[in-house]
């Protein structure tokens, strides 16, 4: 078997703490009753054995108290830190299928701001971080894959993914909630609209979702990891009540200008596939809200992103959310 490598690069450090700090904060809090700590895992192998182009992503993150604007509006300010994993499907071969997704990590730390108005919720956030082997996202497909978790298929392309380069990612985005029935059970629309600019990805889209349950304003739907239709990373403790659930039904359709993950590095000769030019996700799931706790779980089913591409793509996101 393999050895698993450990890479302890300045970045690795440096996130590293960041990471702490940012654990810190949540242990410790806030005394205010309104702050959610949030905690996403996503995974292709949640639905079927075996790793697959976008095949992990993790992504924890603590948001602040509402903060009132005005008589209206809230904001909430959101701190948050991500690695996501890409691979190609054969994870055996030494030299990795030239028409195949190559190998790559992302890891990053950033910064959100929400504004939260009676029918409408704004997002807009940055992040830096890093594309290549300072991600350490390679590390980490090999250590849970030496505790046989995932398949357990020792991956041994790593050597070919794409090189080290700084990463900068601007986002924004704006949600619409449209009530079609209210009451002790409740029916709506959540029409979206985002665009993202940066050396990872450069797109718009256009999406949303319908809304089944109950106390439907406890948030926003649920938080996905980039890119994908995306809710809130809060919890609205007063809209909960003593109990919320929903389940959901979604579609997202992206015009993509640059994904690093398949252009390849932006100043580097790296492996890199053909890209489709318009991506769509499809998605459903079920949430449920019970005191300080939140349980989210998404189906996603994505369309092919490049033209080599066999098939779409199917993973399952998972979101714990604690309020206090």
């Amino acid at each position: 078997m393999r050895a698993i490598h450990r890479n302890n690069s300045p970045v690795q450090r440096m996130f590293a703490r960041t990471a702490a700090a940012l654990l810190l904060s949540v242990v410790s809090g806030t005394a205010a009753a309104q702050s959610t700590t949030t905690l996403i895992s996503e995974n292709d192998a949640y639905f079927r054995l075996g790793d697959r182009h976008y095949t992990n992503g993790l992504y924890l993150a603590f948001t602040t108290p509402a903060r009132p604007v005005d008589q209206d509006t809230n904001r909430r300010y959101t701190f948050f830190l991500g690695q996501s994993m890409f691979t190609p499907e054969d994870l055996l071969a030494d030299i990795p299928d030239p028409t195949d997704r190559p190998y790559a990590g992302w890891l990053y730390l950033g910064a959100r701001l929400y504004r939260e108005h009676p029918n409408a919720l704004d997002r807009f956030d940055v992040s830096l971080g890093v594309v290549g082997p300072s991600s350490g996202a390679d590390a980490v497909q090999r250590w849970l894959h030496a505790m046989r978790m995932f398949g357990g298929v020792p991956p041994h392309g790593w050597s070919s993914q794409l090189k080290d380069e700084p990463a900068l990612q601007l986002n924004g985005q704006r949600t619409w909630r449209v009530t079609l029935t209210q009451g002790s059970f409740g029916v709506e629309l959540l029409p979206e609209a985002n665009v993202a600019l940066g050396n990872v990805f450069t797109y718009a889209g256009l999406g949303g979702s319908l809304r089944v349950g109950q106390n439907l304003r406890a948030d926003w739907g649920p938080p996905r990891i980039q890119p994908a239709l995306q809710g809130s990373d809060f919890v609205d403790g007063n809209a909960v009540g003593s109990f919320a659930w929903y389940v959901f039904a979604g579609v997202e359709g992206r015009a993509i200008a640059r994904n690093i993950f398949l252009d390849g590095n932006t100043w580097k000769d790296s492996p890199r596939v053909s890209r489709e030019a318009f991506v769509a996700d499809f998605n459903f799931g079920v949430a449920l809200i019970g005191g300080p706790i939140a349980f989210r779980a998404s189906y996603i089913e994505r369309t092919q992103e490049f033209k080599t591409q066999h098939g779409n793509d199917k993973f399952v996101s998972l979101t714990f959310s604690f309020m206090r």
